[in-house]
This record gives C-alpha cells, structure tokens and sequence, in this order.
C-alpha cells in the first residue's frame, strides 16, 4: 500500500537566507532547492533531502503551501 505524507513548505522543508539565519542548524550540509532570478533562494539540509527520497519511494509527497504557482514550480525537491 502506498502512503500520502503531507507537509508544511516554506520553515518547514525549505528555508530562506533569512529564515535560515534564524536557525540552529548552521553546521548542517545545505541542498539548494530554489533558483529565483539566477539566484539560490531556497535550502533544505541534506539529512532532510535524504529523509525526503525515501519517503518518495513510499509514497506521494505532497508539499503544502500559500505561494502561488510561479513560487511553487521554482522549487525543485529531491525525491
């Protein structure tokens, strides 16, 4: 049986450079997940992209979040 996990985008996944710098895992291996504008925009920590791929093999990942579509397809997660 396939599962549905369903979770939080933006703070929660994903981090800006400034909800980044308001963290606590400055040690943490970062993977660029967003592009704006030729620019990085947007984090996850490694341990998180990996934990996102094996939860991909069980099922649908389904981010959930307020931005608009335009903000939504720049964001490229693993898995």
């Amino acid at each position: 049986m396939r599962c549905l996990f369903a979770t939080d985008l933006d703070r929660t996944l994903i981090y800006s450079k400034g909800a980044r710098a308001l963290g606590d895992d400055h040690g943490a291996d970062q993977v660029c997940v967003e592009i704006h504008d030729g620019k990085q925009t947007s984090w996850m920590t490694a341990e998180c992209a990996s934990t996102l791929e094996r939860l991909a093999v069980l099922g649908e990942v389904v981010p959930v979040t307020t931005r608009i579509n335009d903000q939504y397809r720049r964001v490229r997660l693993p898995g």
